[in-house]
């Protein structure tokens, strides 16, 4: 039996030491993602481990509550505990960390002390992202202004009552949500998992919903994992999204066999005799990605496509994303912290608690204070 008063005297000392409170009677499924990880934080702490992992904590919540684990962690870090902390990106790094070991294919590259991951910019260690950045960067210069493809007008039943953003045709959108919970709600709505009866959303003038729609496409986060259907075969993976176009695709081998001929020399003519599970990460990737292609929408919204992804597949992830943007197709990158989002991006859009909104254009990108990468680049264009 578990005596909540005694618990809560007992653990009230460590949360006033980090200057949280979170009640121990709150239900596991109501805390937030940030709340979660100072829970498992907490208790690695009071078990007194003395080595303590954090894998990709950064995708997970908002600069703000970024900046309070950060907090959390120095506070640890002085009492004697020791953190290994797992992220794609050295300005994230080299906030927080007193050590870098740069990893190419499970190798230790090379290690940096704190002085040198101040004084030798990340691009020297990702040339090859760098330059694929600074090459989208220069196409998408002078864009001009397309019509209005998408609009989201207070569509939700909780905090995403309070969003409203338009989106226009061919271009690139990042949006920052500011509040986990927000984002969650938006994670669910896309997916259709709720159907909120408040608010609307609009695709060309004309109310929409999202669920079952072909001219809206949805990759949810760590796509290799919750985009892929081990029950079928690598065609019906490819052709799931065709259904309601071609509602022929299922008995239709010549229609099949036309598919495979087209994108076997870009997908591999073996990965269609080949067990979903057995395809190596990128061929999933290029699965899920080019499966959506087929769709054709007219919109696609990423849910943090970066997630989890190593610089390798994060490349990937950019070129397919370029592709959508290359075919005039309006891409939506949701996101609770900017990462590679905002290097793709012709828009940035803030969308904080209550309604809060900021707007930011690309030409002001080098006015962002949160370390984000490639923030360089945007510093060199206003030079």
């Amino acid at each position: 039996m578990i005596r909540t008063k005694i618990l809560n005297r007992q653990m009230k000392p460590f949360f006033e030491d980090i200057g949280m409170d979170i009640p121990l009677n709150k239900d596991v499924e109501k805390l937030s993602t940030f709340e979660r990880i100072i829970v498992e934080l907490l208790r690695a702490v009071i078990m007194g481990y003395h080595l303590i992992v954090l894998d990709e904590v950064g995708a997970l919540v908002s600069d703000d509550e970024l900046k309070k684990l950060h907090g959390i962690i120095r506070h640890y870090v002085e009492k004697g505990f020791s953190f290994l902390y797992i992220c794609s990106h050295l300005e994230e790094i080299s906030s927080i960390c007193d050590r870098c070991a740069l990893f190419t294919n499970g190798r230790i590259q090379k290690i940096l002390e704190r002085e040198e991951l101040f004084n030798d910019p990340s691009v020297t260690y990702m040339t090859e992202y760098n330059d694929m950045v600074r090459y989208h960067t220069e196409k998408r210069e002078g864009k001009q202004a397309a019509p209005v493809v998408f609009q989201w007008k207070g569509y939700g039943e909780d905090a995403a009552c309070n969003f409203s953003f338009d989106v226009h045709k061919g271009e690139c959108l990042a949006v920052q949500i500011m509040d986990a919970r927000g984002m969650e709600e938006l994670r669910k709505i896309l997916t259709g998992d709720i159907l909120p009866e408040s608010g609307e959303l609009l695709l060309n003038g004309k109310q929409t919903e999202i669920p079952g729609n072909c001219r809206i496409a949805v990759i949810q986060e760590r796509t290799t994992k919750t985009m892929i259907f081990p029950e079928l075969d690598y065609m019906n993976n490819l052709c799931i999204c065709l259904t309601e176009k071609v509602p022929s695709i299922w008995h239709n081998k010549r229609l099949q066999k036309s598919i495979r001929n087209e994108y076997s020399p870009i997908l591999g003519s073996d990965v269609f005799e080949m067990p979903v599970e057995e395809l190596s990460e990128k061929q999933k990737y290029q699965l899920v990605y080019t499966r959506v292609l087929l769709q054709k929408p007219e919109i696609l919204f990423c849910i943090q496509p970066f997630c989890g992804a190593d610089l390798a597949h994060r490349m990937f992830i950019w070129s397919m994303l370029e592709k959508f943007l290359d075919k005039g197709i309006s891409v939506v990158i949701l996101s609770l912290n900017l990462s590679d989002s905002l290097a793709m991006a012709d828009r940035l859009l803030i969308l904080g608690e209550n309604g809060e909104k900021r707007e930011i254009a690309r030409e002001n990108f080098h006015k962002i204070t949160s370390p984000v990468p490639w923030l360089h680049m945007y510093l060199s264009e206003r030079k």
